[in-house]
């Protein structure tokens, strides 16, 4: 990554041979931001990039500005990224309630969590039922990692849950 944000680094086309040696990874594919000084694709998506802008009546030369302020360069954005750091745990609980992480405001007004935490948690919350019938056991994943800039869980989780991306 280039340490001027301004920067954009030169892209290559990735282009496989017609043997399928050397297919590139699908982590390597990125997509232009709309701008002046990025490679748009030539192909299909490439045109859309065009078309889009054609609806709003302007043209890729349009985004050059005098003003730095008003221009823009446009970027690349990687299709599809890997999460590192990827961490997970699983915890039971009964009621839906209780806290399964700690949160910011918590861990910045307190001090250090037991390694105990969720179990005193689930403790404390069971012992309030005493008098109720016992709650049915849930089962939860919490999920850590990390992902570059730009890039959202949002995708990841979805295709964990197998939840619809797009509403018809």
């Amino acid at each position: 990554r280039p340490k001027n944000p301004t920067v954009i680094p030169a892209v290559p086309s990735l282009v496989s041979s017609a043997s399928g040696d050397d297919v590139p990874s699908i982590y390597q594919v990125v997509l232009p931001l709309p701008g002046y000084d990025v490679i748009y694709p030539q192909n299909e998506a490439g045109k859309w990039y065009s078309e889009i802008l054609e609806e709003d009546s302007l043209k890729l030369e349009d985004l050059r500005h005098k003003v730095k302020d008003f221009a823009l360069p446009g970027s690349y954005r990687h299709l599809m990224v890997k999460p590192e750091d990827v961490h997970y745990t699983i915890k039971e609980y009964t009621d839906p309630l209780t806290p399964l992480i700690e949160n910011d405001l918590k861990s910045l007004s307190s001090s250090p969590p037991s390694p105990n935490h969720s179990a005193s948690v689930q403790l404390s919350a069971e012992s309030v039922d005493h008098g109720e019938k016992e709650q049915a056991k849930k089962r939860a994943v919490v999920l850590e990692f990390t992902l570059p800039k730009a890039a959202y869980a949002t995708m990841a989780i979805r295709e964990l849950m197998k939840d619809v991306t797009v509403k018809q």
